[in-house]
């Protein structure tokens, strides 16, 4: 009978994991319950839709990958299957392109229904547990790390970009950006700062080195 390296069997092989670092992005529509009642079921569904499509395009361009679509929200992971030094930037900038994507569909919206359509992101970076086994990777984000995104989304103003402490250490030489002061987090004994993303710098300046 044939065996791993280990001993056991081929079918027993035990997951591989690696702890590593990743960003996570938490996108959300406000207003969304208004906006539901509004259109109707059918064309709140087709908008919705629309939105993900765009959305999700823009989280593939740097390399995220969609993790779940909970309803009109989504959550992307930065680092989860393949670990890259550059990893919170690629979520600022991802955040970035959907906040400029949205803007662009909002405009459409108005123009076909007469309502628009805003977002709110929150980004955190931390570590986390990747899993690879026979049946491929785990693409599921770490709870905690998803409650952190969603509460700098929430706490976020509509229509702008809020990233941790965590997130903000990693790029800031990178992106113009106005502090927000600390945010209370449900089970967390310290209030996290966070920090109003604006775009990127003019000129910016070295990540390493």
């Amino acid at each position: 009978m044939a065996v791993t390296d280990n001993g056991a069997p081929p079918g027993n092989v035990s997951p591989r994991r690696e702890l590593r670092t990743v960003t996570v992005l938490f996108g959300d529509v406000v207003g969304s319950t208004s906006l539901a009642e509004q259109l109707g079921a059918d064309d709140w569904a087709d908008v919705v839709q629309g939105a993900v499509g765009h959305l999700s395009a823009a989280a593939l361009r740097y390399g995220g990958t969609v993790s779940k679509l909970p309803g009109d929200a989504i959550t992307v992971v930065f680092g989860l299957l393949a670990a890259r030094w550059d990893d919170a930037e690629r979520a600022v900038l991802a955040a970035i392109a959907m906040m400029s994507a949205m803007r662009t569909y909002d405009a459409e919206l108005r123009s076909r229904f007469g309502v628009g359509l805003r977002m709110r992101i929150g980004i955190h970076t931390g570590p986390a547990v990747a899993t690879q086994a026979n049946s491929g990777a785990d693409t599921t984000a770490p709870a905690d790390m998803v409650a952190v995104a969603a509460r700098m989304e929430q706490t976020a103003e509509p229509g702008t970009i809020q990233a941790s402490e965590d997130t903000w250490r990693l790029v800031a030489p990178l992106f113009d950006a106005e502090p927000v002061g600390p945010i209370e987090l449900e089970g967390k004994a310290a209030p996290v700062n966070a920090w109003r993303v604006l775009g990127p710098k003019t000129a910016p300046g070295l990540l390493r080195g």
